[in-house]
């Protein structure tokens, strides 16, 4: 971003006629908005009547870094300097590939687009192999904020043996510069566990090794870990697929029960606070949506089937599905940790306050996987559907395992670990960066790519697309801010006697509503009455609207360390009506905000439902065109 320096480098420089040399934040500014759009950088340069850096003095810095296939010397060099820097630094490898348009081009002096595994393209022959995909390593910092792609092959299709020579050489490469590395990180592809097994992995679950020795350091293993984010859209597909799956006891795990809650939330016009729409129940063409699956194996859907359960005869023996949506998520949210300062009860960073937590439900969670069955009375686990289970369960022992390993080497200042530090996100996030440098094609050919590998190098201060297979990282404000009386903002009320508000004689004709919408409408209360409270300074107002305890079924089982704001009789009684008379006493404006707030959000759910509820194409016709190479 532009900072203060940059703002005053480009004053004194236009105020002054200043030609010296840039300043690094100025430079960072330069690159990063040039990486967006060309159009915009000169449109910005000639704004400010060409103080910021030419064009072709970008190029320049760029022909720093050579960015052909092959490992780049210019990364392991960095790597190199920040052991200097600092005495223990922890990595994490992540690889994965990304498919790219099948485009040969020649430049003046060599082709690209032909295969090249950091060698050159091989011209000689008289069949050359057109690049299809662009295998990529990237290090990322487990104990830092950092990530650094480290080299880039194009292929067409490797084999296990060829990529287990790969990762042996980017290991061997790695800890020449003094970067220790415990863990890689892959997708549940069978090239990747084949290339594992080449290394001394062994992924049999009679003898399970789901580690192989650093080729430098026998005595240190090397942790695999499957991308938790993977993981949970093949679970979400075998159960969609499959319809039903077994537990332990017998009991049905059905998809059809997560079908009904959405056609119940559809019918009521009110959501059970869960995300489902029909994108989540129909997602075939969106497999590769991690967001839609983590949000049906979720707490919300569980909470939501349980409360339904007690309410709706068409939800009986909805339990084990419950069951399994909350056991998936929870497994999910400690494999996808991405703060230490995180409230929920599995999404903490694994630290000795967290550990012994996590062991106990790294049991319990592997003994149910292990017991799930399909309708057939085939084990989950020895079925063609196990990687997404078994990555799970693996992903949370070697998790544990990794911890223990760092305690043991008694590395300095490691008081815990982000497990979202070992995801594959990271290079997601790469890969749909490199793809927004196109613009309108989001196919990049073998030199395109080269040519945004090389810019992300010399600095990577973009972030990626909205719409890639991974979330960016983001703050969200749900609540705008409307002007509100002034004689509520201002009055600081310290009285402690007990507020009696006086009644109309009025009586509100009220609908009979189901159970269901009584429910959720007090648990939207409940937001109504926390968004007013944080509106209004008075004390004795914001006393009115909440209250200790709750009979609310939805709210009980919603609320996490009794951390949800419960609202008092009068707000829920407020948004089950339609309307009142309103005049400028407190009361009367408490009865403005909380009903405005209430019907802001009705109306907004009541027009995002509007939407035509189609099976969208767009996506799957999008990944079908990149997969073909087109």
């Amino acid at each position: 971003s532009m900072g203060n320096e940059s703002l005053r480098e480009i004053v004194n420089r236009k105020l002054n006629g200043k030609k010296g040399k840039y300043s690094e934040e100025l430079k960072k500014f330069a690159i990063t908005l040039q990486f967006y759009s060309s159009k915009a950088y000169s449109f910005v340069r000639k704004q400010f009547t060409n103080v910021l850096p030419h064009p072709r003095t970008l190029a320049k810095w760029y022909q720093v870094i050579n960015g052909d296939p092959g490992f780049t010397s210019e990364s392991f060099n960095t790597l190199t300097l920040m052991v200097k820097e600092k005495k223990i630094v922890l990595s994490n490898i992540v690889v994965d590939e990304m498919s790219i348009k099948d485009k040969i081009e020649f430049d003046g002096k060599h082709f690209h687009g032909l295969v090249d595994m950091g060698s050159g393209a091989h011209t000689d022959s008289d069949i050359v192999d057109h690049a299809t995909n662009v295998l990529v390593f990237m290090a990322v910092g487990v104990n830092g904020h950092w990530k650094l792609p480290l080299g880039y092959f194009l292929i067409k299709g490797l084999n296990g043996n060829e990529r287990a020579n790969l990762l042996r050489t980017c290991l061997e490469l790695v800890f020449e510069t003094g970067v220790v590395i415990h863990s890689i990180t892959f997708d549940g592809a069978h090239s990747n566990l084949n290339m594992c097994t080449r290394l001394g992995a062994q992924f049999d679950l009679r003898d399970p090794k789901f580690y192989f020795p650093h080729p430098m350091n026998h005595s240190q293993p090397v942790y695999l870990f499957f991308d938790a984010c993977h993981m949970i859209k093949l679970v979400r597909n075998t159960l969609g697929d499959k319809q039903i799956l077994l537990n332990s006891n017998g009991d049905k795990i059905e998809w059809s029960f997560i079908k009904e809650l959405y056609y119940k939330e559809k019918q009521e016009g009110l959501k059970a606070a869960t995300k489902l729409s029909h994108k989540h129940v129909y997602y075939f063409n969106e497999k590769m949506n991690v967001k839609l699956a983590a949000q049906v194996l979720s707490t919300s859907v569980s909470n939501a089937l349980t409360f339904c359960e007690s309410l709706d005869t068409k939800f009986q023996n909805s339990k084990p599905t419950a069951e399994f949506c909350k056991l998936m998520n929870d497994a999910f949210d400690i494999l996808n940790c991405r703060s230490k300062f995180s409230k929920s009860t599995y999404n903490q960073a694994l630290s000795l306050d967290t550990y012994n937590k996590y062991l106990c439900f790294t049991k319990k969670f592997e003994e149910y996987v292990y017991g799930l069955t399909h309708i057939d009375g085939t084990r989950v686990v020895n079925s063609l559907r196990k990687t997404g289970f078994v990555g799970l369960v693996w992903g949370l022992k070697n998790l544990l395992s990794y911890y223990d390993l760092l305690k043991q080497n008694n590395y300095e200042n490691i008081g815990y670990v982000l497990s979202y530090k070992l995801s594959q996100d990271h290079l997601e996030t790469f890969f749909s960066t490199v793809r927004s440098r196109c613009g309108y094609n989001n196919n990049p050919s073998a030199k395109e790519f080269k040519t945004a590998y090389k810019k992300l190098l010399v600095h990577h201060h973009v972030s990626g697309s909205q719409y890639g297979d991974c979330l960016p990282e983001s703050m969200l404000k749900n609540v705008s801010s409307n002007k509100l009386p002034d004689s509520i903002l201002e009055i600081e009320q310290t009285v402690d006697e007990e507020l009696e508000l006086s009644h109309d004689n009025d009586h509100i004709n009220m609908y009979k509503v189901s159970a269901y919408v009584e429910n959720v409408t007090h648990y939207i209360a409940g937001f109504v009455a926390k968004t007013v409270s944080q509106k209004i300074n008075c004390l004795i107002c914001k006393q009115v609207l909440s209250i200790n305890h709750t009979t609310n079924l939805l709210i009980t089982l919603k609320d996490r360390n009794n951390a949800l704001f419960k609202p008092s009789k009068d707000v829920e009684y407020i948004c089950s009506v339609d309307g009142q008379g309103l005049f400028t006493n407190h009361r009367d404006q408490l009865l403005t905000l909380i009903i405005t707030a209430y019907i802001n959000l009705r109306l907004k759910h009541l027009a995002k439902e509007q939407q035509k509820p189609t099976v969208g194409v767009r996506k799957k016709l999008t990944k079908l065109i990149l997969f073909r190479n087109e």
